[in-house]
């Protein structure tokens, strides 16, 4: 019956939120906004001209582009508006299959983050606000590309986090499709098991397995060396990145790439842990709001650092609505 209704809900959503599809698949093929282009690796995975294999580390992200292979062949060509006319069909196609997995994902992730605070006991109405909240929070990565799906599996793991077996599945295949996944919630469970006694007895497995995925993942890029991004494994160019990086926050569109999506997470965050938030969720969470972006100062050019932060949204939705139900139970008891 879960089962059932997992794939009920989904399908209900995936009706409902049927033009976001169109919206990502606008977005994307006409390239209107800054997004790491996945099309030609699917179409490279598939024997496909014009497809090409992606420099490091985006070829090392393969899941990602392999769960778009049966949208690629079940889905017509659709032609829209405006494209130009020599624009290849399987180009048209492969932006509609990473497409279609973006709005998948954003969906899974949103029934992830649902689930999770069910199971956590917020009403069901609180519990689509959080899912709801993330979906939200989304539109400050690259939805156009394979963050949705990375968001969907850092809420998997937040969901599945009392599931050592299934959390450390998730997080070890994960990390073929994202090694973000891996490295998000290593910080993150590396901070919990730092600071609380008890985390370290109740979190070491999944500390452990995402630990495992993160030291996996550098072991293939030793081994694999594929061309690409050499300077982020070269310590002496990490502060060079921070300072550049750094300079580019007086930009105007430092301001909206990078701070604005910091403080709205921070507002979110502090809010959500101002009172006490539902278990496993605790106060130390909120130093995931300083770690991921200085992680995206020394190890990615350009504006990344408030994309990077946002990928902690799964930790910190689930303690804002709740915040947000006691807020209101409060105010209406005091108004009463």
């Amino acid at each position: 019956m879960p089962l059932i209704r997992a794939c009920l809900g989904f399908a209900g959503l995936a009706l409902l939120l049927n033009p976001l599809f169109f919206v990502i698949l606008r977005l994307a093929a006409f390239n209107t906004v800054p997004h790491d282009d996945y099309a030609p690796y699917l179409l490279w995975l598939l024997g496909t001209p014009p497809g090409f294999f992606p420099d490091s580390p985006f070829c090392y992200r393969i899941l990602s582009v392999a769960a778009a292979v049966p949208f690629y062949v079940a889905m017509p060509v659709l032609r829209l508006t405006n494209l130009p006319a020599d624009m290849p069909a399987e180009l048209i196609r492969a932006n509609q299959a990473m497409s279609a997995v973006a709005f998948c994902a954003w969906i899974v992730g949103t029934m992830a983050i649902f689930a999770c605070a069910r199971r956590l006991g917020l009403r069901r109405g609180d519990s689509v606000l959080a899912g709801g909240l993330l979906g939200v929070l989304g539109l400050y990565v690259q939805y156009t590309s394979i963050d949705a799906p990375l968001i969907a599996l850092i809420a998997g793991g937040v969901a599945l986090l009392h599931r050592p077996g299934w959390f450390a599945l998730l997080v070890i295949l994960g990390s073929a499709a994202n090694e973000k996944l891996g490295m998000v919630l290593a910080v993150w469970l590396t901070l919990r098991c730092l600071t609380s006694a008890e985390d370290r007895r109740l979190l070491w497995r999944q500390w452990a397995a995402a630990s495992l995925a993160c030291a996996l993942y550098v072991a293939v890029v030793a081994v694999l060396r594929f061309p690409g991004n050499a300077w982020q494994h070269d310590p002496a160019a990490f502060l060079p990145t921070l300072a550049a990086n750094l300079a580019l926050y007086l930009s105007p569109r430092g301001v909206a790439l990078n701070l604005l999506p910091m403080l709205v997470l921070a507002g979110l965050a502090v809010f959500g842990h101002a009172g006490r938030a539902p278990a496993p969720f605790r106060r130390t969470d909120l130093l995931m709001l300083a770690a991921l972006p200085g992680i995206g100062l020394v190890l990615a050019e350009g504006w990344q650092a408030g994309r990077l932060a946002m990928f902690a949204a799964p930790i910190f939705v689930i303690p804002a609505v709740a915040a947000a139900r006691d807020w209101l139970a409060a105010t209406g008891d005091h108004a009463a």
